[in-house]
């Protein structure tokens, strides 16, 4: 059974490898992508790489470094 259409949203990003490092808050899912050392946030208004937000070299670093992310 479908229950509606698959929508892919725009972007290049992914969980990839790393599905716990999946989180929810509210309407919000948060995810990290390793591949492309990115923390997302997924909500209302589409994809949002939040890590950008004066963080990115700090994810980037720990990303490539570590093999397990857990999102809580």
């Amino acid at each position: 059974m479908v229950l509606g259409t698959a929508v892919p949203f725009t972007g290049e990003y992914g969980i990839g490898l790393n599905p716990e490092s999946f989180a929810v808050y509210g309407y919000r899912i948060y995810f990290a992508d390793a591949v492309r050392g990115a923390i997302l946030r997924l909500s209302m208004d589409g994809l949002t790489d939040i890590s950008m937000a004066g963080m990115n070299d700090f994810f980037k670093d720990r990303l490539a470094k570590y093999n397990t992310f857990i999102g809580s």
